[in-house]
């Protein structure tokens, strides 16, 4: 098996990226050792710095553990955790917000429904602290934003699938500066958002998964309209 030299010395992100596609390929399979941080350093022709700077997120992304002997080797689930890294890695420039409001609309009502059905007690409990957060706090903007972002977080967590979670969190992430300037550019959206958060809360506690997907469309489709308005405003 052979690296590639990378010429950015200081830069780690190079070699995650030729160990994923090694990864993603199969020429490094599930339980394979890699070579120690020496070896490492001298195939990439970097410095060990730079090698456990790059081991650091790989430990952290799951592409890696270590055993009792202290080898490293790759995780049963680095593949599938390589090829989702890729895909949403994707979204960190992606700046169509429109087009991930779309996205929201098809995928957050049905999470919604989702959390409602498995209605997991710590899940509601994370929710509830979040909206007396964002009740608490209406008129500091930054704390609101903050709390109304983890509160869909919790939605998603609450539907247990891995997926749905890492895809919304990072469209979410995506948004958030749009999510900004229409809070901070609308009167009437802050209460709105207050309602439809409390109707939300609701609904995955009583476990009503047809409200919570009507509550949280609706929700998206206030936020879209408001959008709308703000880039016509800006035109």
């Amino acid at each position: 098996m052979e690296f590639e030299r990378v010429t950015r010395l200081s830069v780690p992100e190079e070699i995650i990226e030729n160990v994923k596609e090694k990864i993603v390929s199969g020429e490094l399979q599930p339980g394979d050792q890699l070579p120690s941080e020496t070896k490492l350093a001298e195939m990439f022709g970097v410095g060990r710095g730079t090698i456990r700077e790059a081991m650091k997120v790989m430990f952290y992304l799951g592409l890696i553990d270590r055993n009792n002997s202290r080898n490293t080797f790759v995780t049963e689930t680095a593949r599938e955790k390589a090829i989702m890294r890729s895909f949403l890695d994707r979204f960190e420039g992606y700046r169509d917000a429109m087009e991930m409001i779309e996205v929201r609309k098809i995928m957050e009502p049905e999470a919604s429904a989702l959390a409602a059905e498995r209605q997991e007690d710590h899940i509601i409990e994370k929710l509830e602290k979040e909206y007396q957060t964002m009740r608490d706090n209406k008129d500091d903007l930054d704390i609101f934003i903050e709390a109304d972002g983890r509160f869909h977080q919790h939605i998603f967590s609450g539907t247990g699938n891995r997926l749905i979670i890492e895809l919304m969190q990072s469209i979410h992430l995506a948004l958030k500066q749009e999510q900004s300037s229409v809070l901070h550019g609308s009167m009437t959206i802050k209460p709105k958002s207050l309602s439809f958060h409390k109707e939300l809360l609701d609904g995955i506690k009583d476990g009503d998964s047809k409200r919570a997907r009507k509550i949280m469309l609706e929700h998206i489709l206030d936020i879209e309209k408001e959008m709308y308005s703000m880039y016509k405003a800006q035109s």
